[in-house]
């Protein structure tokens, strides 16, 4: 197993859908209100803007 991992920025990167391939330009999110066990935060939930569907979530509190 390698020791160190190289990280490099890629600027012309364009990204596919995963569920219906098509090559994304942008990513539509919107944020949820949440209230769970550390208080009261918020989940963006980032999507397709062609199929819609879920690609990944983050949350914060505040």
């Amino acid at each position: 197993m390698p020791e160190k991992i190289e990280v490099k920025e890629q600027k012309e990167y364009h990204p596919k859908c995963p569920h219906c391939d098509k090559v994304l330009s942008q990513i539509f999110f919107h944020k949820v209100r949440t209230v769970g066990m550390t208080g009261i935060g918020y989940l963006a939930v980032y999507s397709c803007p062609y199929c819609k569907v879920a690609l990944g979530t983050s949350a914060n509190s505040g």
